[in-house]
């Protein structure tokens, strides 16, 4: 992996051969490596196996990770919108830099929509804005991180 990082600084393959699986020029996280080299790219498939064999894990602890098809979360009895939407807030703010509060509540709202799009006749899209061209609004690529909503 040498010094090559990717948009968040993480470790990265770099390639320049054409004599390769990989595409000359564009780098690769650990795990899309992986994925290209043991399961032909099935990012999915590669997330299976990795938990199988005992890496990552559900983030409430329970150890078990997610599986790729697995259904949304049932509700069991009443929730409270307020608590929900609070902890909903805290946990965008981990990750993204907000300009202001009126911004990480209407990203906090647009996620409860997101659930209930059903309902809705109508769907509000979600725009995201920097000040600076890459400065990590890109969610493709290795997970949440530091970025500007």
């Amino acid at each position: 992996m040498g010094k090559a990082r990717d948009e968040d600084g993480n470790p990265a393959l770099c390639v320049f051969s054409t004599a390769t699986g990989f595409e000359a020029g564009k780098t690769y996280s650990k795990f899309r490596a992986y994925a290209l080299l043991n399961h032909a790219g099935d990012h999915g498939g590669a997330a299976r196996e990795l938990a199988a064999q005992g890496y990552g894990g559900h983030p409430n602890g329970n150890g078990q990770a997610a599986a790729g098809n697995d259904p949304a979360p049932q509700m069991v009895g009443p929730v409270d919108g307020t608590q929900m939407l609070d902890a909903i807030v805290a946990f965008l703010k981990r990750f993204v830099v907000f300009g202001d509060e009126a911004q990480v509540v209407a990203v906090a709202l647009w996620v409860v929509h997101t659930w209930a799009f059903r309902a809705a006749l109508t769907s509000p899209r979600l725009w995201v804005n920097s000040p600076t061209p890459e400065c990590g609004k890109n969610p493709g690529h290795g997970g949440p991180g530091p970025a500007r909503a």
